[in-house]
């Protein structure tokens, strides 16, 4: 039997109604009826909530039988275009614990098939169950957001409020101290193929990436994005200056600096020559300005 069930019968076993119950555990009567649903799952402190408020065992929830969703993780796993490895690692596991899991041989806790809902959007009841959707319909989404449960399906980025990337001669200073946060939403994050733990906010400075990014915009740096590709544009260190730059393979070991401002001219780094003093910190994956 699935949380959903499990949670709806106890609850008219007792003789609550989900009104009374959101009252008895401080929620809401809408949150109860997601939980129910299967459009949500509580986490593991509110299950031991609710086994204490309703005064069941605090193993009602894991005693009635194995819940087997192997098949769907393997489903979900083959969707990302992950192996059981790189899948196992993401959820910060080992490999033999998500066998396991996949493999039915053991049930996964339930703040772990809430991460997994929250980060990838997936549709709670075909986790469980197998019904429904994959992916959480724009239905369900709205109807998360409405109940105050928005921070499911954003993802927090640092904002570095003293790091300024120069689209011009550098600029020496690079603060690790966050100032600010940008809660973006899931989609965007995925939209943009960008790691939310790697990603940060910093702010462009200077005209030499004009007409594309201009002093004063926001600019997106995903740190794990290290890898050269050709005429990308990317956050780099170069001999103790930070700057935005495009970079273009010339050679084998050579890169070119270039700035979209024709009046800068492009600089040529060796990969293997100047590596003491040339560091790319990460892939600019978006920018951004306040309308004016």
């Amino acid at each position: 039997m699935d949380i959903a069930n499990q949670l709806k019968r106890i609850r008219l076993e007792k003789g609550l109604s989900q009104t009374e119950l959101a009252s008895l555990l401080n929620s809401t009567q809408k949150t109860i009826s997601f939980w129910e649903k299967g459009v949500n799952i509580p986490s593991k402190e509110n299950l031991t909530l609710i086994c204490e408020k309703l005064n069941i065992s605090k193993s009602y929830f894991q005693d009635n039988n194995i819940i087997k969703i192997g098949s769907r993780l393997k489903q979900l796993r083959d969707f990302m275009g992950d192996s059981q490895d790189s899948f196992a690692k993401k959820l910060g596991i080992s490999l033999k614990a998500y066998w396991n899991y996949e493999n039915d041989e053991r049930s996964m806790p339930s703040e772990m098939l809430y991460n997994i809902i929250r980060l990838y959007g997936i549709n709670t009841n075909w986790l469980l169950t197998g019904e429904g959707e994959m992916l959480l319909s724009k239905y369900n989404v709205l109807e998360s957001i409405a109940s105050g449960d928005e921070k499911s399906f954003c993802y927090d980025l640092p904002v570095r409020g003293e790091v300024e990337a120069s689209c011009g001669y550098g600029v020496t200073v690079y603060n690790e101290e966050q100032t600010a946060t940008y809660s973006v939403s899931k989609k965007f994050i995925d939209d943009l193929k960008i790691n939310p733990k790697t990603s940060e906010i910093i702010f462009a400075r200077g005209d030499s990436m004009e007409s594309t990014i201009y002093g004063g915009d926001s600019v997106l740096v995903d740190k794990s994005k290290t890898d050269i590709q050709d005429g990308v544009i990317y956050c780099i260190n170069l001999d103790g200056q930070i700057m935005i730059k495009r970079l273009q393979k010339i050679a084998r070991d050579i890169v070119g600096l270039i700035s979209d401002n024709p009046k800068y001219k492009t600089r040529e780094i060796d990969l293997k020559h100047d590596s003491d003093i040339f560091k790319i910190i990460g892939e600019v994956r978006w920018w951004g300005r306040i309308a004016k």
